[in-house]
């Protein structure tokens, strides 16, 4: 990472507070959806985004409430800003989106790119969650 990706993860880890983000979840993959468009913001193609990534490098997930779309839009980037893709909107979208808007971590990494004419991304995503103090009793909500 350059400077200005180290300092982008920086800002992006202070929205989450190390008291709600103590304990892991078992990693899950998904598969990234649109990766075929161009971002509006800056004209680049996203597949050329995806032909300079590689496996096992860590991403950047951004909830986009006001995406007229789909209110639970995960936006998937590098630290470097220049989006990739989105989280497909399902129930893994969903649940993502909310678990980020209530102020809890999701690590995510390329697992794989494949493809030849049109590369596809799956991507490894870590949850994080509060874990209480021993002996008590807690319920976990996905």
């Amino acid at each position: 990472m350059n400077e200005t990706e180290k300092e982008n993860y920086k800002n992006w880890l202070s929205h989450f507070p190390p008291e709600k983000n103590n304990a892991k979840m078992q990693p899950f993959q998904c598969k990234v959806v649109d990766v075929t468009y161009e971002n509006p913001d800056t004209g680049i193609n996203r597949q050329d985004i995806v032909k300079t990534c590689k496996v096992g490098q860590s991403l950047m997930l951004q909830p986009e409430p006001t995406n007229q779309l789909n209110p639970f839009a995960v936006k998937v980037s590098r630290w470097d800003g220049h989006q990739i893709g989105y989280l497909p909107a399902d129930e893994t979208g969903k649940k993502v989106h909310l678990h980020m808007m209530y102020s809890h971590r999701v690590d995510c990494e390329i697992a794989e790119i494949s493809g030849e004419e049109i590369l596809e991304v799956v991507v490894l995503l870590t949850k994080y969650f509060i874990m209480p103090p021993e002996n008590q009793p807690f319920i976990i909500r996905l």
